[in-house]
């Protein structure tokens, strides 16, 4: 039967090993080795390389050595480069992963705020709202009204503007006239101040300039 249907497959199991950050954690602990390894091989190096330039009878012995070092050096190379790109993508997929999380709580904070704005808008009414308006313009025009009332003054009554341009004419003709009579008679106009008197001191220094 299995070979007809096929067999089921197994459920795969949880991943229960290390995150993606303690995994790149541990890739620097390596990088960090590996260096270590290249610094040495670098020294042992620099070591066999002066032997040869003495020209010490261990010279032929000395490059065998130093050409050892710089192979392992280059392995070394090649395993941190190739633990670096790895690191680079789980990196990557680190920051996929919470990005991800993120969009998904992001979408999911709107979601909530989608509902909760629609409920709120079906505890209000726009024609309601344009009523209370309403309402409180017809409010505000009453208390215009009132306060005008309140401030009328019925103790005066009330008097026409060409009445009062009249009454000010004739008083500017009644003074003019009283001005003319009064200086053909030699005297000064009742609504005009008299001049001050002299002082006695003004007196004398007028009798002095006269002497």
């Amino acid at each position: 039967m299995n070979r007809i249907f096929g067999a089921k497959k197994k459920a795969q199991a949880a991943y229960a090993g290390p995150s993606l950050e303690e995994t790149s954690g541990k890739m620097d602990e390596r990088t960090k080795t590996i260096d270590e390894k290249i610094a040495a091989c670098d020294v042992e190096i620099k070591q066999y390389m002066a032997t040869i330039k003495g020209g010490k009878s261990q010279s032929t012995m000395a490059k065998s050595r130093a050409m050892q070092a710089l192979k392992r050096k280059k392995m070394y190379e090649t395993q941190r480069d190739q633990i670096l790109q790895q690191q680079f993508n789980v990196d990557q997929m680190a920051f996929n992963t919470e990005n991800m999380k993120a969009q998904i709580e992001t979408v999911g904070a709107m979601k909530d705020a989608n509902q909760a704005m629609k409920g709120q808008m079906q505890q209000l009414n726009i024609g309601e709202v344009e009523d209370l308006h309403d309402d409180m313009a017809e409010l505000f025009e009453d208390m215009t009204e009132i306060n005008d009332l309140m401030g009328r003054n019925y103790a005066c009554p009330e008097i026409d503007d060409s009445e009062l341009d009249a009454e000010f004419a004739a008083l500017e003709g009644d003074l003019a006239m009283e001005a003319e009579m009064q200086a053909l008679a030699g005297g000064i106009p009742a609504y005009m101040p008299e001049p001050a008197a002299a002082t006695p001191a003004a007196t004398s220094t007028e009798q002095n300039l006269t002497v």
